[in-house]
Order: C-alpha cells, then sequence, then structure tokens
C-alpha cells in the first residue's frame, strides 16, 4: 500500500489494491510495477542475468539504484488531487456495516503514502 502508488500511479494502486484483483505481466510493466518482462526469444535465466549486469554498472547514488527504491519516492499528483481521488474511493465502498471496513482501511493505508511526509510514517499509518 506504500510501494504500490509511488511505482505506478495513485489511481492504479487503488484499483489493484482495493478489487484484489491479479495483475498480470503486462499491466504490471506497463505500470511501472517492474521495470522488465521476460519472454519471447529471451529467457527468465537471460533476463535476470541482464538485470543484475545492469544493477552491477549502475551507480548506487542518488540517480542510480537509490532513486529507484520505491520508498525513496513521491507518490505523482498534488496533494489536493491524491486526497479528491482517495475520497472518490471511498465512497465507493460499501459501508463498515455491510462489510466494508477491509477496503476503508487499505484506502486510508493508500492515502498515507502521499498524506504522510516519508515512507516509514506511511507504513506506521499501517501498523
Amino acid at each position: 500500500t506504500q510501494r504500490l502508488p509511488r511505482l505506478s500511479s495513485l489511481r492504479f494502486a487503488l484499483d489493484a489494491i482495493v478489487s484484489g484483483k491479479t495483475i498480470n505481466a503486462t499491466d504490471a510493466f506497463e505500470n511501472g510495477v517492474v521495470d522488465t518482462v521476460s519472454g519471447g526469444r529471451e529467457s527468465l535465466e537471460d533476463c535476470a542475468l541482464r538485470w543484475a549486469n545492469w544493477a552491477c554498472l549502475v551507480s548506487r547514488g542518488e540517480n542510480g539504484l537509490l532513486a529507484r527504491n520505491a520508498s525513496n519516492r513521491a507518490v505523482a499528483g498534488t496533494f489536493a488531487e491524491n486526497a479528491e481521488l482517495v475520497q472518490a474511493y471511498g465512497k465507493r465502498q460499501a459501508p463498515t456495516e455491510q462489510g466494508g471496513e477491509a477496503k476503508r482501511a487499505a484506502i486510508r493505508a493508500v492515502a498515507a503514502s502521499f498524506a504522510e511526509p516519508s515512507f516509514e510514517r506511511g507504513c506506521a499509518v499501517e501498523a
């Protein structure tokens, strides 16, 4: 709930988390959740080796691997835009008395990804 909106978009994260639907490899790639998808002429092993070699060559600093770490990224969009989207998702859920509490808790956790000042504070909301 903290990483997915930082990797993709808030809308994609809310859709995936609230619906609980499986994300296929193509959708994950197109939405920035994964860096690549193996297949076609490249074996899984060759793909893994290519990415491992790339990671060894890339710097570890701010513009390298650290920048790729989801916990170092911000959620795209303004606070107002994101808050409006989260509010709209909350309104679509069943009332707490009718079993909507789990989805509402997930939405609150996703909202913490942009409302809290850090990744760690966002995670603490879920605890």
